[in-house]
């Protein structure tokens, strides 16, 4: 079983034909890093991904992955609906031990979009006990400081700090 690296990508219109896939092309490097050992094996990745790459970016990814709607479709059957949002709401505030759930996160220049959807989907979480502690690194893209200041003054679980530079995600956790 052996396949042409330059061979350009081809198009996968079911997810159940992407993990056939993969599962032959996972058995087809175990296979060759058996017979050529792992360092060969690896150098025939790199080179695999130099030569295919181009192909998949003048393709267009999302016309060889599996396309965004099948996950939306999943979203639909697996999210609950207002009336589970509501027996779990009233659940949760029975619960005997209901320890406060921080959630630190990092920002810093994020698209606009992305931060308010990151603050609605805290938000509307239906176990109560939670804090948000978002820690801006110095954030000079337009509207991230009122946006951040915005859902915090109108809730307190919400807790903005900036900082005065940036220092990176880990800097800026600590």
């Amino acid at each position: 079983m052996t396949s042409d690296p330059s061979a350009p990508p081809q198009r996968v219109h079911h997810p159940r034909g992407l993990a056939a896939r993969w599962l032959r092309v996972g058995q087809q490097a175990i296979a060759y890093t058996r017979q050529a050992g792992l360092a060969a094996a690896l150098r025939r990745v790199v080179l695999t991904l130099r030569q295919v790459a181009p192909a998949y970016a003048r393709a267009g990814w999302r016309r060889v992955w599996p396309r965004g709607d099948l996950y939306q479709a999943w979203i639909r059957r697996t999210e609950p609906g207002r009336a589970a949002l509501a027996a779990q709401r009233a659940e949760q505030a029975t619960f005997a031990y209901r320890p406060l759930i921080s959630l630190l996160t990092p920002v810093y220049n994020p698209a606009p979009n992305v931060l308010r959807d990151t603050l609605a989907s805290v938000l509307a979480q239906t176990y109560d006990r939670w804090e948000l502690c978002l820690v801006d690194g110095a954030s000079d893209a337009p509207g991230v400081a009122a946006t951040l200041a915005g859902a915090a003054a109108g809730d307190p679980r919400l807790r903005v700090k900036t900082l005065p530079r940036n220092l990176g995600i880990s800097g800026n956790l600590n």
